[in-house]
């Protein structure tokens, strides 16, 4: 009988004198618009850490390079830490649908997205905050 009361008790002291777990969370803020690190309410806020949310074929066209490089300058300037997250090509999702047939909206496969994701990891090796996928189960994304 003793035996018995001696496992509900070791196990009710180990609760009692184990202490509470300290968690440490890191707040960001996710916007695609550089212009919020000129607000004062933005900057006001001290955050540390911003998301930003990169089409995964990136490189395929001058006015979405110069976008990116707009925006990760800004980031940089204000020593934000940036957590970068792959998604869908812009106009692939109609609000409703996703458009699955269209060439250029079919997900990457393995080669194509390790070689972007290398070409932009080359060009800013300060980021060090990555997510393979922005919303992978999304109806918006290629990989739903």
């Amino acid at each position: 009988m003793a035996i018995r009361l001696l496992l509900p008790l070791a196990l009710l002291t180990a609760v009692l004198v184990a202490q509470p777990a300290q968690a440490k969370y890191r707040v960001g803020l996710g916007e695609q618009d550089a212009t919020m690190f000129d607000s004062k309410r933005w900057q006001d806020l001290k955050l540390k850490r911003v998301r930003f949310i990169v089409p995964w074929d990136w490189n395929k066209h001058a006015w979405e390079r110069d976008v990116i490089a707009g925006y990760m300058a800004r980031a940089r300037a204000h020593k934000q830490d940036v957590l970068v997250t792959f998604t869908a090509p812009r106009g692939c999702y109609t609000g409703k649908k996703y458009r699955k047939r269209k060439k250029s909206c079919k997900a990457p496969n393995k080669k194509a997205y390790r070689r972007e994701f290398r070409r932009f990891d080359k060009l800013y090796p300060w980021v060090r905050t990555y997510s393979a996928w922005n919303e992978v189960n999304h109806v918006s994304q290629p990989t739903y």
